[in-house]
């Protein structure tokens, strides 16, 4: 039943994000074009460096426009498709709760790397060749030579493969934490207003544990001498790791809870 879920879920939600990230690219050739356009027409190319740096300004706003707009579609989604009208038909489906939110999950962290990709990839048609100070062709020229470093560094290899799994650790972390809050405000009169506020407060907290726990981190190396740059980020980074896998346990069984127990469907 997990597919099934799965393929509706992806269904629904690729009629959204695809068009999202497909304006996204369009943008950045469209900026890109305009300013080769400009720069062709001008004898002097750095005539043409402010106009850019202003239509860059306006694609980024344009961007995380399209990205909040996307967060928000998705956010309407868990609400409606749970604990709105919708969940009536999907609560009478031979489902679990666990199926429900990994079904959730799963695409959330699809669409979150799938954004990634996509702004990396706008990126690199916006100052690829642009002489803006680095080339991105060039930094994908070292991909190799940074894998055979980290083959070679044992240390570093740690470090990246920790960094790599703490942002996949993250992405989980604000879904279930976003679940949670979701889950929590359903059932009160003000359920929106209620959800904004158990989220924010939540993010708020989690964010004072984390800058605690790195200070405390950063104490305790200071006093016992870890001095090593790389053993104190890999300290860290193991820490904020555990504390993030903390969060995403204790929103999923926030989620579980009240998906098996206390549910109130308007």
């Amino acid at each position: 039943m997990l597919g099934k879920l799965l393929k509706h879920e992806f269904a629904f939600i690729g009629r959204v994000a695809i068009p999202v990230c497909g304006g996204t690219l369009a943008l950045s050739v469209i900026v890109r074009v305009l300013f080769e356009f400009l720069a062709n027409a001008s004898s002097d190319r750095m005539d043409t460096t402010l106009p850019f740096i202003s239509t860059i300004t306006l694609c980024v706003f344009a961007l995380l426009a399209m990205y909040v707009g996307l967060f928000i579609v998705m956010v309407v989604r868990q609400y409606r498709h749970v604990y709105g009208r919708e969940g009536y038909l999907l609560h009478t489906l031979p489902v679990t709760a666990d199926q429900i939110i990994f079904s959730k999950l799963i695409v959330w962290v699809t669409v979150s790397i799938a954004q990634v990709g996509v702004f990396l990839a706008s990126v690199f048609i916006l100052f690829q060749g642009l002489n803006a100070g680095f080339e991105p062709i060039d930094i994908i020229g070292q991909i190799p030579f940074m894998f055979s470093s980290l083959v070679n560094e044992p240390d570093s290899a740690v470090m990246v493969t920790l960094y790599l799994f703490q942002q996949v650790v993250g992405m989980v972390s604000a879904f279930t934490t976003l679940f949670a809050s979701i889950s929590l405000g359903h059932s009160t009169k003000h359920r929106l207003w209620v959800t904004i506020g158990i989220y924010v407060g939540a993010q708020i907290a989690i964010s004072t544990v984390s800058s605690m726990l790195a200070m405390i981190i950063m104490a305790f190396g200071m006093s016992n001498g870890v001095g090593n740059g790389m053993s104190y980020l890999t300290i860290s980074t193991l820490v904020s790791t555990i504390f993030s896998a903390v969060i995403c346990g204790v929103g999923y069984f926030i989620s579980r809870h009240i998906l098996k127990n206390k549910l109130n469907l308007t």
